[in-house]
């Protein structure tokens, strides 16, 4: 456990190196949320609802869903990549430590910081720009628990995406394609009740509702009860789910590196 904690604070000290990057990641995602905030308010005009949303939910909405994309937004997978061009991988096999747990507390690492030092000024700077509604104490828990399993989603797709380098060897291409599907269908911009029917239904039984859409309505409440029990469920499957996959995968990897000589 030690050594995955070493890595986790290796990883969380890299970032804070890097002290502009982290002021232009926190102005972009405030000028993108400014954005959104102003377009959906254009587009309620005088209406009070629409599909069940208030103006000041659809604007909490959108400010939790930048916090949550800054602080899960993760780039660790794709050190994966070059490993595994420049043979570094099989040096990181030989390591009497899982390779996915060392991945894993990489990324742990960078979401920490990423929550610290993007997300929460983020949301702070929102809080005071806009009327956000605030949930019960009781439900803050359960939001938290939400956004944990997220991470775990977002960590688990990232390294699938990185590992899959063994078999496409450049993944840049799969990579975009993952940020725009998972941007649609995990509701970061748009609420999922606003989408049509038929792709409502292909999100239900898809994971990426999980890295947003679920966090944010518990937050705003619109998941109580047993809604908010199938949705926090439905979370913990799809984490195991897609941990399993990237362990599948890496025992392949590393069969396949032997095989041809690695």
């Amino acid at each position: 456990m030690r050594t995955y904690v070493a890595f986790a604070s290796t990883a969380f000290q890299k970032h804070l190196a890097y002290r502009i990057n982290h002021f232009l990641t926190v102005g972009a995602h405030l000028v993108f949320a400014y954005i959104s905030v102003f377009l959906w308010t254009a587009l309620f005009g005088e209406r009070d609802q629409v599909e069940g949303f208030k103006l000041q939910e659809i604007v909490t909405y959108l400010c939790i869903s930048e916090t949550i994309v800054a602080a899960t937004m993760l780039y660790a997978g794709y050190e994966i990549q070059e490993r595994i061009r420049t043979g570094g991988i099989a040096t990181d096999f030989m390591k009497p430590i899982s390779y996915q747990g060392q991945i894993m507390a990489v990324m742990t690492g960078e979401a920490l910081y990423r929550l610290l030092a993007n997300a929460l000024p983020v949301f702070i700077v929102m809080g005071f720009s806009f009327d956000l509604r605030f949930p019960r104490l009781t439900t803050i828990p359960f939001f938290l628990l939400s956004l944990m399993f997220a991470f775990l989603i977002s960590a688990a797709f990232r390294y699938i995406l990185g590992i899959s380098a063994f078999y496409l060897f450049e993944t840049t291409g799969i990579n975009r394609i993952y940020l725009g599907i998972s941007y649609l269908f995990a509701g970061y911009g748009i609420p999922l009740p606003f989408y049509p029917d038929l792709m409502r239904k292909v999100v239900e039984v898809a994971p990426f509702q999980c890295l947003n859409y679920i966090p944010v309505s518990i937050y705003l409440e619109k998941m109580e009860g047993d809604a908010l029990v199938q949705g926090l469920i439905t979370q913990a499957i799809w984490s195991v789910v897609l941990i399993g996959i990237g362990i599948l995968m890496t025992e392949h990897a590393r069969r396949k590196l032997v095989v041809q000589g690695g």
